[in-house]
């Protein structure tokens, strides 16, 4: 009987030890701080929120400490919440950790040092890992700062840049490998420093764009054939607007667009599969108030039936030349910090900014027909079961931290599809459970 009663004991222990270990990796995952808290606490909170019932006293608690910090804008008084609020806020977690998850391609950096040159500058080389099913599948090391990738269905194409002697002075790359983590070939553009925007095309080709850091008007065009070799090149440069950069490319039928900005304005360049220019145009309204206009700001762009489709977001401009986040600066700043509540920052947001869709011509730009919406932001464009989808992002929970370097305001916003036809008709829209983060 007596060991009998000690086996018993020995599989409560594990049993429990198993029960605490699934809590501790539910609270990793969803980034949960167990500081303070026995082990049944822990556990008690994770039955509690994965059934759903918010009803143990400490979840609340837990929830709001750890996650309020990451979601600006959203207030809750613990001493009045209630269950059902504790839910809607964990749900709303919930939805932007499903988007943050981590792609099955993961890039990860570390410093080398040239040791055959002592006191050289510090290098930064790469590690791209492959996952299937969280498990690691092959790990492929590249001696460069690798910025970003695109796949294919046989590989994957890595691109990034190195310094070289001079700190200033950075060198491009591209690598293509294969779905078994070997390197097929490797690239080297010494006249470019950064990549902006690389496609890969129907016959396995590549065409890339890129510029040098020094230079931000500096646009040029690589073909690159399904060896790696460089058979193409051609130089753009846009000097005619002063700070110009570019923002975004996207490839149209006959070519490209290309998306430039500066602080003051934004215009549009149509090249061709060659990189030569063909087309610019641009756009700015006036609103109906003679003493303000509306600054505009474009986030994504598609072709789709012939037509260009401009995403993104209005705000009013002042005579002064302030506008939007500046303006709602301006009035904070005459109030006592204590006096601004996150409701405030708020309205402030959905009273100024309209999310706008521009419907062009792909030809000159001509603008034939435009949309708004007011509190949001235009976002991503696509196309989908041949209809054009728009995302309208909704503020739901807007702050002002004026004190953190990565943003001024921060809050979530609420994501809505609407709909257009091939004749850029709207449809209808509908609401998602896309959640996603806002800063500025």
């Amino acid at each position: 009987m007596l060991l009998g009663i000690i086996g018993l004991g020995t599989y409560s222990i594990k049993v429990e030890a198993k029960e605490y270990n699934t809590a501790v990796e539910f609270f990793e995952i969803n980034q949960l701080s167990t500081e303070g808290l026995t082990r049944t606490e822990v556990k008690e909170i994770y039955y509690d929120i994965i059934t759903n019932k918010f009803e143990y006293k400490k979840t609340g608690e837990v929830i709001v400490k750890s996650i309020k910090s990451k979601v600006p804008g959203y207030s809750i008084d613990l001493k009045n919440v209630d269950a059902s609020t504790v839910a809607s806020f964990w749900e709303l977690w919930d939805n932007i950790l499903k988007q943050s998850k981590p792609s099955d391609i993961e890039i990860s950096y570390y410093d080398y040092e040239d040791i055959s040159n002592p006191g050289s500058y510090t290098y930064k080389k790469s590690k791209v890992t492959k996952y299937e099913n969280t498990i690691k599948c092959w790990e492929t090391e590249l001696y460069y700062f690798a910025n970003g990738y695109i796949k294919s269905n046989d590989y994957i194409i890595v691109y990034g840049t190195q310094l070289n002697d001079d700190e200033y002075i950075r060198t491009a790359y591209i690598t293509k490998i294969n779905n078994d983590g070997k390197i097929i070939w490797e690239q080297k553009f010494e006249d470019s420093s950064k990549f902006f925007k690389i496609f890969i095309n129907e016959d396995d080709t590549i065409t890339a764009f890129a510029n040098k850091s020094y230079q931000n008007t500096y646009l040029k065009m690589y073909k690159v054939n399904h060896d790696g070799e460089i058979i193409y090149n051609y130089q753009n440069s846009f000097n005619d607007l002063d700070g110009n950069r570019v923002n975004e490319i996207t490839e149209t039928t006959d070519g490209y667009l290309v998306h430039l900005i500066n602080r003051y304005n934004a215009k549009f360049v149509k090249i061709n599969k060659d990189g030569i220019l063909q087309q610019e145009f641009s756009y700015e309204f006036s609103a109906s108030c003679e003493a303000e206009n509306y600054k505009y700001f474009f986030t994504n762009m598609i072709e789709f039936e012939g037509k260009l489709y401009l995403s993104g977001y209005s705000v009013p401009s002042s005579s002064n030349g302030s506008s939007g986040v500046e303006k709602i600066i301006d009035q904070l700043m005459q109030m006592d910090y204590g006096e601004i509540t996150d409701e405030l920052v708020l309205s402030l947001f959905k009273q100024n900014f309209k999310a706008v869709l521009l419907v062009c011509d792909n030809e000159d730009g001509e603008l034939s027909k435009f949309y708004s919406v007011d509190a949001g932001v235009g976002s991503n464009l696509r196309i989908e079961d041949d209809k054009l989808v728009w995302e309208v992002e909704y503020f739901i929970t807007m702050g002002y931290s004026p004190f953190t370097s990565s943003f001024t305001f921060g809050g979530v916003t609420q994501v809505y599809n609407y709909i257009f036809d091939k004749d850029g008709k709207f449809l209808n829209a509908s609401e998602t459970e896309i959640n996603r983060m806002f800063r500025r």
